[in-house]
């Protein structure tokens, strides 16, 4: 069984809000999910720490840590060149005719039923009618 440490209620306004947040410091959760899902003290762990007279800062995933950060980009990165400089390919690139054909809808959405017209409902489903 979790066990809870301190509850924060959040702002009413304009008739929302007033909910109650459960916060486990010694777990590193809070029950609204940002702080599990985002590595990163959520507003009501940064309330209860601000309280507690504590620092938010201590809970802050070893990921978003300045050594870490620095560690990321310490290594040296080759930029690309012009495109004059590079070299000739070896292949000829030609576009692909298998996917373009004439009457192909123009929509990455996959069609269903409701885009089909009464017409073919009355063959699709002649057994209902």
């Amino acid at each position: 069984m979790q066990l809870w440490k301190y509850e924060v209620r959040s702002i009413q306004v304009d008739g929302t809000g007033a909910n109650p947040y459960r916060v486990s410091l010694n777990d590193k959760k809070c029950n609204c999910g940002k702080w599990a899902n985002l590595h990163f003290p959520c507003s009501h762990v940064i309330k209860v720490t601000e309280r507690m007279e504590g620092l938010a800062r201590n809970f802050v995933s070893e990921h978003f840590t300045t050594e870490n950060y620095v560690a990321t980009y310490s290594g040296s990165f080759s930029p690309v060149g012009h495109e004059a400089y590079w070299p000739s390919p070896s292949f000829i690139m030609r576009s692909n005719e298998f996917y373009h054909h004439p009457n192909r809808q123009r929509t990455t959405r996959v069609p269903n039923e409701m885009d089909r017209g009464p017409a073919v409902y009355g063959r699709a489903y002649g057994l209902c009618r």
